[in-house]
């Protein structure tokens, strides 16, 4: 556990009286299943309880379905499924970030998940059971965590950046997505901390509009929806570390980023097979990246980025106070730009594209900037830094 984790462990509230009395009845009546001992426990069976608002008969019938289902479906066996390599190529997500409770945190680019392709296909239950795979595995990092019995939710990041209307033309999609929905509903209750869905058109309403109904009203509460990453990037600082999310979300987490932006940019001479992260600034908008330094004259920010259509404006400030890389419009539409900054001092620096001079254009930014210390990555060497991240 990072020093980020630490703090206590918080599951799903503990029962209030009304709870403790309906607990011990719902025990009776489901004497006769046989549970893993991790699903019998309070809390496990007290959210069974809340999702049919403490009615007992209803939460059993819950229980048994949801039972059966799994048996249906081999979800006790799925971890050991390997699915099609095109699917792992196709629909990437993340699962290696833990929130300040150790819940795990999901990562999914449904923006760039071409779901309408594979599910007018045959393989439409290959997809559904993708989709059981995943989250059978962030159950099983539950299970594995450091005090693994008060972790029994999941932090929820969904990110809409280029999600296209056609996937909503085939009715075969808008109903695998509403089976997926009433299937998650159905069978984990209360395993949701929290919802963001980030980065959202005004077509995201009209899908929305056909899943709220079958969310419940308890479900519905922990689901927040923003547009731009000026409104989402302060919600998921508050609630999550930054050091357990990837750079494309602002955060400083290392390793290989999920497909948001993993485009190749041919007809804009970015080589192709980088992984850039793609964004789109609204027009009197701007993206911030942070990056906490702990180390004076020693870690560089560096940077690549170029537009699709437009000048951007760039600089970098120090703890939102101080402007230590000027503000200039770059005409990064014709050029790429590429540079690098040493830190001076310590503390937070953020790298900022700026489209806030534009009232009517929205600039289609992609980009690499990340914050390395020269003595520790050999990448620092110009050839190789540029053959390593750019060729």
């Amino acid at each position: 556990m990072t020093d980020s984790q630490a703090g206590s462990k918080m599951a799903t509230p503990g029962p209030n009286k009304t709870e403790v009395g309906r607990l011990a009845k719902f025990r009776e009546t489901i004497s006769d299943l046989c549970l893993p001992s991790q699903e019998a426990t309070d809390s496990a069976l007290l959210a069974w309880l809340r999702a049919r608002d403490l009615n007992i008969s209803k939460a059993s019938k819950m229980l048994r379905e949801s039972l059966r289902w799994r048996k249906d479906n081999n979800i006790e066996t799925i971890l050991e499924w390997e699915p099609p390599a095109r699917f792992v190529n196709e629909f990437k997500y993340d699962i290696n970030g833990r929130d300040r409770c150790g819940r795990p945190i999901i990562v999914i680019p449904f923006g760039e998940w071409d779901i309408k392709k594979v599910l007018e296909s045959s393989e439409r239950n290959v997809w559904l059971k993708y989709l059981d795979q995943l989250v059978a595995k962030v159950f099983h990092q539950m299970k594995e965590s450091e005090g693994s019995e008060d972790v029994s939710q999941f932090v929820l990041i969904i990110d809409f950046a280029h999600f296209s209307m056609k996937q909503l033309t085939s009715l075969t999609s808008v109903s695998s997505i509403r089976k997926v929905v009433a299937r998650f509903e159905d069978n984990h209750p209360e395993t949701l901390n929290a919802c963001f869905i980030i980065n959202t058109s005004r077509m995201f309403s009209f899908l929305f509009a056909l899943v709220k109904p079958l969310l419940s009203d308890r479900t519905l509460s922990k689901i927040q929806i923003f547009t731009s990453a000026n409104e989402w990037q302060p919600v998921l600082f508050q609630k999550l570390p930054r050091d357990q999310l990837k750079r494309e979300l602002g955060g400083t987490r290392g390793g290989r980023r999920v497909s948001v932006g993993a485009l190749p940019y041919e007809d804009r001479g970015v080589k192709e097979g980088l992984d850039f992260v793609v964004a789109h600034i609204e027009p009197g908008h701007k993206l911030e990246l942070a990056y906490n330094v702990k180390q004076e004259n020693q870690i560089k920010i560096r940077w690549r980025f170029r537009t699709q259509e437009h000048d951007i404006g760039f600089y970098i400030t120090y703890n939102h106070e101080e402007e230590v890389y000027p503000n200039v419009r770059y005409p990064a539409d014709i050029e790429e730009e590429v540079g690098s900054f040493t830190c001076p001092k310590i503390g937070e620096y953020f790298v900022v594209f700026d489209n806030t001079y534009s009232q009517v254009r929205g600039k289609t930014l992609r980009y690499i900037v990340d914050a390395f210390d020269p003595a520790e990555d050999l990448t620092d060497h110009e050839d190789f830094y540029y053959f390593q991240f750019f060729q």
